[in-house]
Order: C-alpha cells, then sequence, then structure tokens
C-alpha cells in the first residue's frame, strides 16, 4: 500500500520535474510580454502569481531531489568515485600547460628557459621601482566609541536566529549533514531557540 502510494505522489508531484519548470517558464514569459504590451486582468494577475508560486515550488524540490541524489550516490560509492575528479584535474593540467613562450622576441620551448623567463618576469615587476610615497598628515576616518562597542558586543539569541532564519534550507551542512532546514524545522517543533543554538 505504501509502495503504491509513493507511486503515485511520485507521478504526480516529481515526474517531469524539467518540463514543468520549463512550461511554467514559458506561461510567465507570454504573460509578462502581455503585461508589457497590452496588460493584464485580474484573472490573468492572479495566474501569473500561482505561476510564481508553482515555479519556485518546482526549483525549490528539483533543487532538494537532485542534492539527495548526490549524497546517495557519494554514500553509495564513497572516496572509490574518483574517476570523476582525476578527470577535472587531467583537464586543468591541460589547460594551464604551458608548451611553449615567445620572451624579448625569440621562441621558448624548453622548461627550465621557460620557468626563467617566467621567474625573471614576476621579479622585475614586483622589484621596488623608486621610494615609495609614505602617507603622512592623512587623518583616516575612525568609528566612535558606541559603534566600537556594539561591534564587540556578544551576539544575541535573537540575532543568531534572525540569521539563521533568513538563510537558504538547503545550504551549508555541516560534517553531520544537518543544514538550515534541519534547524528550522526542530527549532519551529520545540520553539527552545536555546537548544536548537
Amino acid at each position: 500500500m505504501i509502495k503504491e502510494s509513493l507511486r503515485i505522489w511520485h507521478k504526480n508531484h516529481t515526474q517531469n520535474l524539467g518540463g514543468k519548470i520549463k512550461e511554467a517558464k514559458e506561461d510567465l514569459n507570454k504573460l509578462e510580454l502581455k503585461e508589457e504590451t497590452v496588460g493584464l486582468s485580474e484573472e490573468e494577475i492572479a495566474t501569473k502569481r500561482k505561476r510564481w508560486d508553482q515555479l519556485f515550488k518546482l526549483s525549490n524540490l528539483n533543487c532538494s531531489i537532485q542534492w539527495q541524489k548526490s549524497r546517495a550516490r557519494w554514500l553509495k560509492e564513497g572516496d572509490a568515485n574518483t574517476r570523476y575528479f582525476h578527470g577535472c584535474i587531467n583537464k586543468r593540467r591541460r589547460e594551464n600547460q604551458i608548451l611553449s613562450l615567445e620572451h624579448n622576441g625569440r621562441m621558448l620551448s624548453d622548461v627550465d628557459e621557460i620557468k626563467n623567463a617566467i621567474a625573471n618576469h614576476f621579479k622585475h615587476h614586483f622589484s621596488a621601482r623608486g621610494v615609495r610615497p609614505l602617507p603622512c598628515k592623512v587623518n583616516f576616518k575612525r568609528i566612535n566609541s558606541m559603534n566600537n562597542e556594539e561591534l564587540i558586543k556578544e551576539f544575541s539569541e535573537e540575532e543568531i536566529r534572525k540569521a539563521v532564519w533568513e538563510c537558504e534550507n538547503s545550504k551549508s551542512p555541516g560534517p553531520n549533514d544537518v543544514n538550515f532546514g534541519f534547524i528550522k524545522k526542530i527549532g519551529r517543533i520545540s520553539k527552545m531557540t536555546s537548544y536548537v543554538f
């Protein structure tokens, strides 16, 4: 029974998410073009608002599903899934490789010559030239004592709560994979912010 219910839910909510998102975007584009030219009726404004909400929910759902799939793959394959990372490293190595270099009108292809030319270039570029000016008699702006106290005082519980509630739910998972969505959910259930934080 649970499998059947999950199958129906999956079919109605998560199947063909990309197509649903694309359809919602196309509808919104049509409504926005119409709004620019002739304007929208009350019913069309309500439809536009509804489509925006739908697009936002579908995008969040898609993001959540993709994140869960990536975590599931990592749990299944773990550190053994190194082919992708080795591919990235090799690609970067190929792109950063310097096979030849033109220096003083001469083409260099020897590794040692290329190293020396690059080292000499940056040594010359960053070497001191002349006397550097010192900022004498310059009055720098300073903060007053009240602002200074505000900056160094301890965070209040309300400030921490506000900062957490303004973060995206799926962002910043810690080493134990607890993200802000979990913290918010626990905070709403328990209403004990001191316990959550």
